[in-house]
């Protein structure tokens, strides 16, 4: 209990900035929306311009089959941008609580407490779970409370949908994090081999999408297992992509925890 409570405070300037981030990202959206659609402009020659615009920029913005005239359509095209801004986080998360040990050379002085190398990971994964758990319910309640501003449509379901792929990204991202940092023989490149992963996942998305012939590849991008394009239609998510998130976390924990309990420390 002592690790976790330590690592949530260690960790807890990081959330607020990321929350902040997180609230005016969604604030300046959903403005950004209103000045496009809510002063009274022509509907029809709105969607024509966006009709008119090159496949790549549609799929980039990803606007290629959401109707962003609505709120929840127009946030469609926003939770790419917010599930790449969370995925950052937990990867970054994820990686660092496990090496930092090592980067502010307190290894030694943890590895002297009378607790053992399972208790010590479980604490630090279990303080990244309540991160994300914290960072995941103020976007939710933000997201809530602006969308919800501008129309009076049912918005809790696809909010909650929205929530959940979140959540499971940031999950995906963040046990790699733990993963490369607990097999890494160089803790310092860990961070950013997480995050080169987490890109090069995003940019997989966007060429998926924008080739439209590369569906046989979206189980290896997180992007595609919660595409706002399908649950905010369809209102459901897809079970076969959350039960192959829960077997990649399920497989990356297990050898990580064997690593970090034979690892050789850089006192």
């Amino acid at each position: 209990m002592n690790i976790l409570l330590r690592e949530m405070k260690a960790n807890r300037k990081a959330l607020i900035i990321w929350s902040l981030c997180m609230i005016l990202f969604v604030l300046m959206g959903m403005q950004k929306y209103e000045g496009l659609v809510g002063s009274g402009a022509n509907t029809a020659d709105f969607t024509k311009m966006i009709d008119s615009m090159p496949k790549v920029i549609q799929t980039m913005w990803g606007i290629s089959s959401l109707d962003i005239t609505s709120p929840i359509g127009y946030y469609g095209i926003l939770f790419p941008f917010l599930l790449l801004m969370a995925g950052i986080h937990s990867s970054m998360l994820g990686a660092n609580i496990i090496s930092k040990e090592e980067r502010d050379k307190t290894i030694e002085f943890l590895m002297t407490k009378p607790v053992s190398r399972n208790t010590i990971i479980t604490s630090k994964i279990m303080a990244s779970l309540t991160n994300i758990v914290v960072f995941n319910i103020v976007t939710f309640v933000t997201t809530i409370i602006f969308l919800s501003s501008y129309t009076t449509d049912s918005i809790l379901i696809k909010i909650t949908l929205a929530t959940i792929g979140m959540f499971f990204v940031q999950l995906l991202f963040m046990v790699i994090g733990i993963g490369m940092a607990t097999m890494s023989k160089n803790y310092k490149k860990s961070g950013s081999t997480t995050v080169f992963i987490l890109i090069s996942c995003y940019f997989l998305s966007l060429i998926i999408d924008m080739t439209g012939k590369l569906d046989m590849l979206n189980f290896l991008t997180p992007f595609k297992y919660f595409d706002a394009k399908n649950f905010l239609v369809t209102d459901k998510l897809n079970v076969g992509y959350i039960v192959l998130s829960i077997t990649i976390i399920i497989a990356i924990l297990i050898p990580a925890y064997r690593k970090y309990n034979k690892r050789d420390f850089n006192f």
